[in-house]
């Protein structure tokens, strides 16, 4: 097993806690938080210090990959990391006390009260260097984060009894919740939270299936029209990270004043005229 097959079998089998939502995220989310900052140039040294900078992407990739109720701790990890043996902490002189409240507290003040640094096998700094191999092990945690969600994603378990039309990529069924009779949502078949991260098979499997879809549900329901669309994030009402398309067929007077469609999304921008 060479260096990065090493880092890479380490990466996929993190220590995590077990909670009700599944494995803590917490580990994945600092590493690549982490790597993040290595290719901004930001850490040239092997020394890693909980900084604005390292906590401000922790919190950015914890927003891209997490969406479950697990709590967000940036000093948890950063003490937690150092049970995996490639993750070393330089303790202030004095402080080991604290140190070992850090534990169970998990308190961002004390972390920076009491550890100076950290640092990484200098083996596994060296290859986060490199290009090539900071993207296998980007991949490897980033796979990580999407297997914690997929397993709880409602969307990855639908029956294929409510599917109502498919091709190779991408599935349909009718929302559990419709906005109007044959509300439909289409969906890639591989487990991924935005459609900005589709490839373009699968964006043109869903276009395929948005117009077969379109077909059914105007022979089925005969709509005067249809919103197509998608959300994208929690701000933008996303509430299964599971990328879907909405096929909402409407009605002559299913509202009193259609004008704007979509723009309805910010009721109060909606009518422009």
């Amino acid at each position: 097993m060479n260096n990065i097959e090493q880092y890479e079998h380490s990466f996929s089998n993190l220590r995590r806690a077990k909670t009700i939502y599944g494995p803590a995220p917490h580990k994945p989310v600092l590493l690549l938080a982490v790597i993040r900052i290595i290719e901004t140039g930001l850490i040239k040294e092997n020394r890693i210090t909980p900084s604005p900078q390292l906590i401000a992407s922790f919190r950015f990739i914890w927003n891209q990959y997490v969406h479950s109720g697990h709590k967000s701790n940036f000093a948890l990890p950063f003490f937690h990391l150092s049970n995996e043996g490639f993750w070393h902490l330089h303790v202030v002189s004095g402080k080991e006390v604290e140190f070992q409240k850090l534990s169970s507290i998990g308190s961002l003040p004390l972390l920076k009260k009491t550890i100076q640094y950290a640092s990484l096998d200098s083996v596994l700094f060296e290859e986060l260097q490199k290009t090539g191999c900071r993207e296998v092990l980007k991949q490897t945690l980033i796979n990580c984060l999407s297997l914690d969600s997929a397993k709880s994603c409602p969307f990855c378990e639908i029956s294929d009894r409510s599917v109502i039309d498919e091709n190779d990529l991408a599935l349909a069924f009718y929302d559990q919740y419709p906005v109007s009779p044959g509300h439909t949502l289409i969906i890639p078949k591989r487990h991924v939270a935005s459609f900005f991260s589709l490839n373009r098979d699968e964006i043109w499997m869903l276009n395929e299936l948005s117009l077969s879809c379109k077909t059914i549900l105007q022979d089925t329901y005969h709509p005067t029209g249809f919103n197509l669309g998608v959300n994208v994030g929690q701000d933008a009402g996303q509430s299964v990270f599971h990328c879907h398309v909405h096929l909402i067929p409407r009605y002559h007077g299913d509202v009193a004043n259609p004008l704007g469609g979509v723009r309805g999304v910010i009721p109060e921008k909606q009518h422009y005229l």
